[in-house]
Parts: structure tokens; C-alpha cells; sequence
């Protein structure tokens, strides 16, 4: 997504920490091609610092998205702080891979997967959807897949019956194997959103 704020007071205690990795000593302790990436990695500024870029040209709504997918996923709970994340005893990594704006593209998207798989997550969230099946990203995805890693991606908005409709990644898959988890809006009484994508 567009990285997260890794000051958040709902957030912070429960970031993912690199541990094989020194903070800002501007060598790559670990030896996984990645200086300093201590919370994970921004693919968009290829740096250690994976927050959202907040400055004058960005997008509220884009900039503060990463956050408050990560916050709804997990943030801490009974603190008295926020609100009460799905899953309270996890770990957050921070892959920045949407500028400011929310905009990427599937070259920096794969690399965001690969990164992600590499150092161990167990579940990867794509808040995001488009109609073009990139050949590289479809291989980013299966091979998340096939190590284990759930993946759960954005079904979009437009209303559209994704059998007929495919949109990506959600829709990656084969013959024999459904790779990614799609995700749609659903109302408060837990019917479909008149907006969302089905299928």
C-alpha cells in the first residue's frame, strides 16, 4: 500500500522489526540486498523508511490508506487508544509500494511481494485492483502462494461480477489453484455494498 505510520500510538507496538538488521548505520546487516530495513522497505523510494510520503503533492485519502488498513488488521487492543484491530497479537511490515498519490505499478508490486515473502510473512494484503494481468506480478503472486503465504487482495468497486470481469490480483489463479483471497465491501447488515465487485 502506501506504507504506514510507524508512529501510530495504536500501530507502534505492534510493528514488525526486522532483528537481523541495525537502525540506520547505512549497512546491510542481514545481507538481504536491503540497507537498513529495520520495519521493511519502500519500493517507491527504495529506502529503509516505509512511512507514507505526506508532503505537498500527496493525497490525504492515499497517504493515510496504508495506515488504516494496517490499523484495522491489527491494531492493538483493550489500550484505550484507537480502535481494536482483527488480530491483536501480530505484526505489522510496513512495504510501501503506492506513492502519494495511491498509484504503482506491477514491476514495484512484485518486488513488494517477493520482499514480503522473503522475510516471512505469513499473510500479504493488496488493497488494490486492476483490470491488466501483468505477467510478472502473476508470478510474484503464485510463488506467494506456493510458499505458504496467504494472500488477500481489494475486489474494486465498480460493481462488476469478476467471473465475467476478471480484476488483479485478486482473480490470479490456475486450473487447480485459487492464489488470493478477494476482498469485497460488504454493508452493516452484511450485505454486498451496491458499489462493490462479486464473484
Amino acid at each position: 500500500d502506501t506504507g504506514l505510520d510507524l508512529d501510530h500510538p495504536d500501530i507502534v507496538d505492534n510493528l514488525w522489526v526486522n532483528e537481523d538488521e541495525i537502525a540506520e548505520n547505512g549497512i546491510d546487516d542481514d545481507g538481504n540486498g536491503f540497507i537498513d530495513d529495520v520495519y521493511g522497505w519502500d519500493f517507491v523510494d527504495d529506502d529503509g523508511d516505509p512511512a507514507p510520503d505526506t508532503g505537498e503533492d500527496s493525497t490525504p485519502d492515499a497517504v493515510t490508506h496504508g495506515t488504516v488498513i494496517a490499523g484495522i488488521a491489527g491494531a492493538t487492543g483493550d489500550n484505550g487508544i484507537g480502535i481494536n484491530g482483527v488480530a491483536w497479537n501480530v505484526k505489522l511490515m510496513s512495504v510501501r509500494m503506492l506513492d502519494a498519490a495511491g498509484a504503482g505499478d506491477s514491476f514495484t508490486a512484485s518486488d513488494a511481494i517477493d520482499y514480503a515473502v522473503a522475510n516471512g510473512a505469513d499473510v500479504i494484503n493488496l488493497s488494490f485492483a486492476g483490470e491488466l494481468q501483468d505477467p510478472l506480478m502473476r508470478i510474484a503472486v503464485r510463488d506467494a502462494y506456493r510458499s505458504g503465504t496467504v494472500i488477500v487482495s481489494a475486489l474494486g468497486n465498480e460493481n462488476q461480477n469478476t467471473d465475467s470481469n476478471p480484476v488483479f490480483p485478486a482473480c490470479f489463479s490456475n486450473a487447480r489453484e485459487d492464489w488470493v483471497i478477494g476482498e469485497g465491501a460488504s454493508t452493516k447488515s452484511d450485505d454486498k455494498s451496491e458499489f462493490s465487485n462479486y464473484g
